[in-house]
């Protein structure tokens, strides 16, 4: 699939504007416009952010993953049944969890890594191959 299934938009780095030497605004297309796209889903989730001060239960857990899971699945560029979450560690101040999905592009899967501690919530996303 081509990198116009996954979109193009403007490269923000901490929700600013990425601007290129010669003034003009860099732009990202493809995987890295999808990897944008859902790291910028999850931080502004409300419904994720709601989980960062609760306590350790494995229903917590569970509650937290299916709704990474579904946030994930909401975007049309995955392909629906192919998201995964996982919480790795999940104390008082520290959350970190790991997630995975199939882009609509058929390459190599794409892997998130969300962390939660006292300086915020973090989320890095791998893009694959």
């Amino acid at each position: 699939m081509s990198n116009e299934q996954l979109g193009t938009d403007i490269s923000l780095v901490d929700m600013d504007f990425v601007v290129k030497a010669d003034g003009d605004i860099d732009m990202v297309s493809g995987r890295e416009c999808l990897a944008q796209d859902l790291k910028h889903m999850v931080l502004s989730d409300a419904g994720i952010q709601q989980y960062l001060k609760d306590e350790a239960t494995e229903i917590n857990k569970l509650d937290f993953q299916q709704a990474i899971v579904m946030l994930l699945e909401t975007d049309p560029r995955v392909v629906p049944g192919t998201a995964a979450c996982e919480v790795s560690t999940w104390e008082r101040d520290n959350i970190q969890a790991t997630a995975s999905f199939q882009p609509i592009d058929d390459g190599n899967p794409m892997n998130l890594v969300l962390g939660y501690d006292l300086t915020g919530f973090t989320v890095e996303v791998l893009t694959g191959g």
